[in-house]
């Protein structure tokens, strides 16, 4: 039957059995499921045509043949497309060749991306064909025409949230748990035999709990499967377990088995479920705009939602042994536990709409959802596919990549220390992403100026040259300006932000190592022209009689010097006037130097009613990218803090609020008595031991505590006193040391806390509200026992 189908391709991938096939599952708009079958293209990468005689001696008949193409290399010479019969014939070929010192391209491009890049495929595809019914997916289709969707619409795609609990060794299955994220669900299977309610499957033993959650997954047919480390815990395991009573791991829309493949570090694992995606709740979090202590679940869940795990426990504490005994003892809640666990993932997946923010870059950077968030391989996919449409190829990672120098970061400027008022920000939008569509900084662009006169290539501050024929970045990095543009005006965050960050991350991936494009020079060039304007703006600003405070990559603080009872409207009428003005001195310039059109946007981003730079602890010089400020935003005023240690984590509760209320009441006027007043009551009470809570330390350990050998920096010393290694440890500072929560027997040093946690706080900002920092520097007090 002839039909046609527009949906998501979830998974894709090929086999070189007699002839090589591509095979893809995905979601129709309509919520059906679909396969797909092709067999029309061969595997196929490329070398130069003038390397063909010397390629002759291992393109040998019987693993590959090769023909004439139209396409050329990025410097526009031909290429041969060499054509090989196996996977294995393409690595044997590549290495023969590399060996003659003959260069290739796209010999590492994978398959099935390649095909879906030529089509013009980003994920969201129209079939056009014959089409079958399917014994795991609805509809199969054989050999269709490959068509771009018309309407970017990501159908709804199902996903499924697991999580496991085991014995300690991981070695025993208790139970297992799942939940998906409509709220329809909400399920666990358990080994018992006892009426826990409609939610609970009793099974057997192990084994048939494997079957049963197996045979639920199958039926429930989720688009996408993930959880808390679900890869390198729950899916190992069940890869263990399901081959320990000899089930087929089969959970997927085809009859293979599930393959799992364990990384050299942790988060490189990989489980394929052939036409499902699985994504790591935990990895997903990172990708989020969220900064938390740890990456535990209990940890992220109670920072945004509030609340955690329902077995509450220290890090140190024998989190199996607790777990097994609830199963044993109180299997009500043990269920209740499990069945939590994925809740919690669900919740914060759905708070942070971490999924449909994932299936969104898919469909914009052509990469499967599993794959969605490397940014890598979105250049190379994005990038590749624009040079395609140029007839072009791409070169095999690490050949024809010009050489690589260090690029700087962009301008930091020394911050005039002090208490400012009425302070304007102003920031260039999307710097990086501006300044590459000015300016043609284009790995294309890089390569064809090397073949042209001086005037027609822009020579960039770091003395690299580019075409001023517009090649890929600037076009694309135009037509995702737009898009993003359109999402913001239909009122669509999540699209604009996906388009936010592509365009963002485009320089990075220019100086990375691991993309095919890199070129650090290319990379150097776009931050010279980031320090470049940013100097040029400042100095506009001082020529206009402003007092420029600091700079920071793409943005500046300007001091406009007017009476300090400015009315809101009077300051919005200045920072328009500003932002008009710079903007053409901007334009100006470009056009005077360079002979091009700004792309540049220089806008105000915020006012400070009061802007505090405090001093570098030396005292000599301030401290850079760190201030607190008075904001003033739509008549609401809110304390902004940058950098201080109000907001750093390895500072103390009573360090953070500190400053905090020191800061309040300098930007509310309040007197030096009034603040002197407040600082000796505080240390009253920390004496009496009324804020011990606030007094402790929490610190990350990133390494093997036995690999402190030549320092014992404090946190490491509190951590040896647990009895195993934690994450992050959470210590007190006593008369004998540091001591870790839970094992904390000397009393408490306060004379430390005051001297290292207030009195740096006191000293760097008594200046500005005339207050004697002296009081907080510490006297004998008498010793208490602290005791968590």
């Amino acid at each position: 039957m002839h039909s046609s189908l527009t949906g998501f391709i979830l998974d894709s991938w090929y086999t070189t059995n007699r002839s090589t096939t591509l095979f893809a599952i995905g979601k129709a708009i309509d919520g059906s499921t679909f396969g797909l079958v092709e067999k029309r293209f061969p595997l196929r990468f490329f070398i130069r045509s003038s390397d063909l005689e010397r390629a002759r001696t291992v393109l040998k008949q019987g693993i590959c043949y090769w023909e004439s193409t139209a396409l050329t290399t990025m410097d526009l010479e031909s290429v041969i497309a060499i054509m090989p019969f196996s996977r294995r014939s393409l690595q044997t070929l590549t290495e023969d060749l590399a060996r003659l010192y003959v260069r290739t391209y796209e010999a590492d491009m994978e398959f099935s991306n390649r095909i879906l890049m030529e089509h013009g495929i980003h994920r969201l595809v129209t079939l056009e064909g014959r089409s079958l019914s399917g014994k795991l997916v609805d509809n199969r289709f054989i050999n269709p025409s490959l068509l771009p969707a018309k309407e970017p619409i990501i159908p709804p795609l199902l996903t499924l949230v697991i999580d496991i609990e085991t014995d300690r060794d991981a070695s025993e299955l208790y139970a297992a748990s799942l939940v998906d994220l409509r709220g329809e669900i909400e399920e666990i299977f358990v080994v018992a035999n006892q009426n826990l309610g409609m939610h609970v499957h009793n099974c057997k033993d192990e084994k048939d709990l494997l079957e049963k959650f197996k045979n639920r997954i199958i039926d429930i047919d989720p688009d996408i499967i993930t959880g808390w480390n679900v890869i390198d815990f729950d899916f190992a395991t069940l890869n263990k377990l399901f081959r320990k009573f000899h089930i087929p791991f089969v959970i997927g829309r085809t009859d293979e088995e599930a393959y799992y493949r364990k990384g050299d570090n942790w988060g490189e694992s990989h489980i394929s479920i052939r036409g499902r995606q699985i994504l790591d709740g935990l990895q997903l979090v990172r990708h989020s705009l969220n900064q938390f202590e740890d990456y535990r679940l209990n940890t992220v869940a109670n920072e945004i939602l509030g609340r955690g795990k329902i077995l509450q426990q220290e890090e140190w504490e024998d989190a199996p042994e607790a777990i097994e005994k609830t199963y044993r003892e109180d299997l009500p809640s043990f269920c209740e536990y499990c069945l939590e666990d994925s809740r919690l993932v669900r919740d914060i997946l759905l708070k942070q709409d971490l999924i449909q923010l994932t299936a969104q870059r898919a469909v914009s950077t052509g990469l499967s959802i599993e794959r969605a968030w490397r940014s890598v391989a979105a250049f190379d996919f994005i990038y590749t596919s624009q040079l395609r449409k140029k007839m072009m190829v791409a070169p095999t990672n690490g050949v024809d990549q010009i050489k690589n120098f260090g690029a700087p970061g962009g301008l930091v400027m020394e911050p005039v220390t002090g208490h400012h008022q009425n302070i304007l920000v102003f920031d260039f939008k999307s710097l990086y992403p501006s300044l590459i569509r000015t300016f043609n900084l284009d790995p294309l662009a890089n390569i064809a100026a090397k073949k042209l006169p001086e005037e027609k290539v822009i020579c960039a501050p770091n003395g690299e040259k580019f075409s001023r024929e517009k090649t890929i970045l600037p076009p694309l990095l135009d037509h995702l300006h737009s898009k993003r543009n359109l999402a913001k005006k239909e009122g669509d965050q999540l699209r604009s932000f996906t388009f936010k960050i592509i365009m963002n991350s485009f320089y990075g991936v220019m100086g990375s190592a691991a993309c095919r494009f890199r070129c650090g020079n290319l990379a150097g060039a776009v931050t010279g022209f980031g320090q470049h304007f940013l100097s040029k703006t400042r100095s506009w600003f001082e020529e206009q009689g402003y007092k420029v405070l600091y700079g920071d990559t793409d943005s500046l603080f300007i001091d406009i010097q007017c009476e300090p009872d400015k009315t809101p409207d009077e300051i919005r009428a200045i920072e328009d006037e500003l932002s008009k003005r710079a903007n053409k001195a901007i334009e100006f310039i470009i056009k005077e130097e360079y002979q091009l059109e700004s792309k540049l946007e220089l806008e105000f981003e915020k006012f400070y009613k009061h802007l505090i730079f405090p001093p570098a602890r030396a005292r000599i010089g301030a401290r850079a990218k760190s201030y607190a400020g008075l904001r003033i935003s739509n008549n609401r005023e809110k304390l902004e803090i940058i950098g201080l240690e109000a907001i750093r984590s390895d500072w103390t509760k009573i360090a953070q609020e500190f400053q905090r209320t020191l800061l309040t009441m300098l930007f509310s006027g309040d007197d030096s008595s009034s603040i002197e007043k407040h600082i000796q009551n505080l240390i009253t009470n920390l004496k009496k031991g009324l804020l011990d809570e606030e007094l402790i330390y929490r610190k990350r350990i990133r390494k093997p505590l036995s690999s402190y050998t030549k320092t014992t920096p404090p946190h490491v010393r509190a951590a040896r006193q647990l009895p195993r290694q934690v994450s992050v440890v959470r210590y007190l500072i006593t008369i004998d040391g540091p001591q870790p929560l839970g094992f904390v027997k000397s009393p408490l040093d306060y004379n430390h806390y005051i001297e290292k946690q207030l009195k740096p706080i006191a000293e760097s900002l008594g200046a500005f509200g005339g207050f004697n920092p002296s009081i907080c520097s510490p006297r004998p007090i008498q010793e208490t026992l602290f005791d968590f």
